[in-house]
């Protein structure tokens, strides 16, 4: 499956991205690197595998700009000062 990581860079983006792939998942990670950091990318990358890596902030960009329904899933792990509403899972 194919899945857009946002902060993948962080802590928990990159656990998780590292997780993903070593599943056989498809990941690519958008991360702005002001919390993010190269050494845990280049750590992804030598222990579970390759991904693509976009540096951008999702908050200064549009990332899809045809039909939403063709995104990949997404798994938002911005940090909390990002968050201004309750999320209902």
């Amino acid at each position: 499956m194919k899945i857009l990581i946002t902060g993948g860079a962080g802590y928990i983006g990159a656990h998780t991205a590292f997780e993903l792939i070593k599943q056989g998942h498809e990941v690519t990670i958008l991360d702005n690197m002001e919390h993010g950091s190269q050494a845990a990318l280049d750590a992804i990358r030598a222990n579970a595998g390759g991904f693509q890596f976009i540096k951008a902030d999702l908050r200064n960009c549009l990332l899809y700009t045809s039909d939403p329904a063709d995104a990949p899933p997404c798994a938002a792990l911005g940090g909390p000062r990002l968050h201004t509403e309750k999320i209902n899972l």
